[in-house]
């Protein structure tokens, strides 16, 4: 009696079925891919735009106004539109098709191997309350013991406070908690701000437009980032590792700024007075009366503090006002104070120094402090960046965002028309409350603060009330972008440090990997010719079999979206060497038995 096969044919017909659907999300993609490259070479002919500038427009959907910006001839435009609507239907397709394709790894394509590293002892600065010199030297002692020691960094802090015989709840309450208990709480928050930076970072590489990122943990703080086929590593540095805690904060009126820059001036000059004894002049913040007459001055000797304080050399002299110096040692490192304080670039880090100064910080309010602009402007080819004075406490933060993306300025300056700009949007209740702080504050200027920089500071013309708002500044489309990214992605709860980076090139070279192929192919093709040669109607069967194997091996690649490295495409053809071992001692042992006499049914 014959056995019926229908429904091991229609299952391995079903199999086959399955699999090319799977695998068909990859040759497409790679079709694709060789026609966006085709499309912008034209573009690039046209346009004059580098391959960059291209890619960076159709992230943000804006490749038609930049055409616009450098094509002047309306055919040549109108040529510029139509590949630029290919190209952005190009891109969805090509987006879609990555996320069903089959990845490759590192050793395939190359790229960057990043460690980074969640900073504690910064995270315990956030947390601590009512923190005072005493509590900034337990955490640099810790921070430096735990750099060159293998000891859990929980168990050196508790033992950097019991060597001091101070006890943790004063710092972290309540203060009914005894050490062990302020320490597993400690290490609670760390457990969650470690998993919630792993989100963050996982949202902001997807976002980044990676084709198989790998994200993993690894101890308990760090954090270990595998980027393959990347080839802009300082970018993607700068995605992943920057903060972006977006503030909201009010700048305090000009009267209020200049009256503690007064008093900065004082105990300036008070700190001075004992190497520089000297009349006590006015110190009254008022516009230069004498044209301002710069001269470089030594950090050391306008701060009087040793050689051996100063590490950068950039920050060894400054520009100051000679006709300013000696009363007013802080202004005359300034280029203003009538409306915004400007100071030239080559003074922003003598005066971060300054503020940070213990007899500075005294007479700077407790509800406010001095930020500085993210970006300088240029004025007579010079550099000056804009020194705020804020309120401390942020009227809103960036919890409340809910959308960020990229468009081109409308202008409200004629510098800015055609700027690239970050547009934002707030969820309801941030819409709500900044609504509220808009129109209470009309015709005073709002900080957007980026990471402790002033993005800008537009003044408040009128109560906002749907929540939507700009960030302007001198970005480049890349720039823009990766704001964006950093923003929709969320800041992260804690800072994190690079402690490892390593660039890794691809174990095969494009070369090597298309001769690999040709060697593969031609490799099965004889296998295949041998085997229905010498074995036949069986050998032709053996084939099938090899072939379906590799082609369900390739498909579950697919479904369960897996990379594909070098060792992977090892095991493929040693699984395939054994699947075609085990047929030829099969049919040999099978003619053994037909030689003795046997049937093949026997």
């Amino acid at each position: 009696m014959r056995r019926n096969n229908l429904l091991r044919t229609l299952i391995i017909v079903v199999v086959i079925i399955w699999s090319l659907w799977q695998l068909y999300p990859t040759y497409q993609l790679a079709n694709l891919k060789k026609q966006e490259a085709s499309l912008i070479a034209q573009l690039t002919s046209l346009s004059g735009l580098s391959e960059k500038e291209i890619n960076e427009s159709l992230n943000s959907v804006l490749l038609d106004a930049r055409l616009e910006q450098v094509i002047s001839d309306p055919d040549s435009l109108a040529q510029a539109h139509s590949i630029s609507e290919q190209l952005l239907a190009l891109e969805e397709k090509i987006a879609d098709y990555e996320l069903r394709s089959i990845k490759q790894g590192l050793d395939l394509l190359g790229g960057t191997y990043l460690v980074y590293e969640v900073d504690f002892p910064k995270l315990l600065e956030q947390t601590g309350t009512n923190t005072d010199e005493e509590f900034e030297a337990i955490i640099a002692e810790v921070r430096e013991r735990s750099k060159s020691s293998d000891e859990d960094f929980f168990d050196i802090l508790k033992a950097a406070f019991q060597s001091r015989g101070i006890r943790m709840s004063r710092y972290f309450p309540p203060r009914i908690k005894t050490d062990d208990e302020v320490i597993e709480e400690l290490k609670k928050k760390a457990e969650d701000a470690v998993d919630r930076t792993l989100e963050v970072l996982r949202n902001r590489v997807d976002q980044f437009g990676v084709s198989e990122p790998s994200i993993t943990k690894q101890g308990n703080r760090r954090i270990i980032i595998e980027l393959a086929g990347i080839k802009d590593v300082s970018r993607a540095k700068k995605i992943i590792g920057t903060t972006a805690q977006l503030d909201f904060k009010l700048v305090k009126d000009v009267a209020e700024r200049n009256a503690v820059i007064q008093r900065i001036d004082r105990a300036l000059k008070k700190r001075l007075s004992a190497k520089k004894p000297g009349s006590t002049a006015d110190t009254t913040v008022t516009d230069n009366l004498k044209p301002r007459k710069d001269k470089p001055v030594g950090i050391d000797e306008l701060l009087g503090t040793s050689t051996s304080d100063t590490s950068e050399a950039d920050t060894s002299t400054v520009l100051a006002d000679e006709n300013l110096l000696n009363d007013r040692p802080f202004i005359s490192l300034l280029a203003g104070v009538e409306n915004d304080a400007l100071l030239p670039a080559q003074n922003l880090k003598a005066v971060q120094r300054i503020l940070k100064l213990p007899e500075i910080e005294k007479v700077i309010p407790k509800d406010s402090q001095f930020l500085f602009s993210a970006d300088p402007i240029i004025i007579n080819n010079q550099k000056y960046y804009t020194l705020y004075y804020v309120k401390k406490e942020p009227e809103l933060t960036g919890a409340y965002l809910e959308e960020a993306y990229v468009s081109l300025s409308s202008g409200s300056q004629t510098y800015a028309q055609g700027q690239p700009q970050v547009d934002f949007k707030l969820n309801r209740e941030g819409g709500r409350i900044f609504a509220r702080v808009t129109g209470a504050n009309v015709g005073k200027r709002l900080a957007i603060v980026l990471d402790n920089k002033v993005a800008s500071a537009p003044n408040i013309k009128g109560k906002i009330p749907h929540g939507s708002a700009v960030i302007e500044g001198s970005f480049t489309m890349q720039e823009a972008n990766d704001l964006a990214i950093v923003l929709r992605a969320g800041a992260l709860p804690a800072p994190v440090k690079a402690i490892e980076e390593r660039t890794v090139g691809a174990s095969l070279g494009k070369d090597s990997v298309r001769q690999g192929q040709i060697s593969l192919l031609f490799g099965i093709s004889i296998v295949v010719i041998f085997m229905v040669v010498y074995y036949r109607l069986s050998g032709f069967i053996a084939d099938f079999a090899l072939i379906f194997n590799l082609l369900l091996i390739m498909a579950a690649l697919a479904q369960f979206h897996a990379t594909l490295t070098l060792p992977g495409v090892a095991g493929i053809i040693l699984t395939m060497g054994m699947a075609v071992d085990a047929n030829v001692l099969i049919f040999e042992r099978i003619r053994e038995e037909l030689r003795t006499g046997k049937t093949v049914r026997a």
